[in-house]
């Protein structure tokens, strides 16, 4: 896994963090099983507020290894450009907002938690079955998890932007600190992608059904 990890990774750090330039297209989405699709919208830079902003290291090559060798789906940034470029646009483009993502990002620093999961506008109790299964693969793994931190809550990004598009309860941020995305270490192998494929197959067997509901009763 180490070595597919770093390998994913190096196409995500070239250029100076901006990614593959002979990339046709900005991002990249990747047929998987159910209705989970794991997103790395800051794999590389991006372009925000008017100004280039860094990537969240380690996320894209997580979400690649998912969608490569655990069967998700998956999007991904392939490279920079000096324009907006929205996930969530590009989601609505490709018709795929019937599906449950789950967001990869990535804190600057290390704080006195491992994770912090957002759902954006949407209150708690619409994602309750996943929340709790979430809090018990995190005390499996031994993660220090939040749940709605001011900083770190979604509304800004794809779960906000998709929940305004749709109201449906079908997106979830989640935001790892940097040692569980250091593609070197041992934590993002024993810890991070063993916690996201565990959620994963959750929603798309049992929670799934509950997204899919969601998503009939919101159309």
């Amino acid at each position: 896994m180490k070595k597919l990890l770093k390998e994913y990774e190096s196409y995500f750090a070239q250029n100076g963090g901006k990614g593959c330039p002979t990339a046709k297209v900005v991002y990249t989405h990747t047929k998987g099983k159910g209705v989970v699709c794991f997103c790395a919208p800051h794999a590389v830079h991006s372009f925000v507020h008017k100004q280039e902003k860094n990537r969240d290291v380690g996320t894209g090559a997580i979400v690649q290894y998912l969608g490569k060798q655990a069967g998700f789906a998956a999007i991904v940034r392939n490279k920079f450009v000096p324009r907006k470029e929205m996930i969530s646009d590009f989601i609505l483009a490709q018709k795929l907002e019937d599906s449950f993502f789950l967001d990869i990002h990535g804190m600057k620093v290390h704080k006195n938690f491992d994770l912090a999961i957002g759902t954006g506008y949407l209150g708690r109790q619409k994602y309750a079955d996943v929340l709790k299964k979430a809090g018990e693969l995190c005390r499996k793994y031994k993660i220090k998890y939040r749940v709605n931190l001011p900083k770190y809550s979604g509304k800004i990004g794809l779960t906000g932007r998709l929940q305004k598009a749709t109201g449906r309860p079908q997106v979830l941020q989640l935001e790892f600190s940097p040692s569980f995305r250091d593609v070197e270490g041992a934590v993002i192998r024993e810890k991070t992608i063993p916690f996201l494929i565990e959620l994963g197959e959750f929603i798309n067997n049992k929670g799934g059904k509950h997204v899919q509901n969601a998503t009939k009763n919101h159309k």
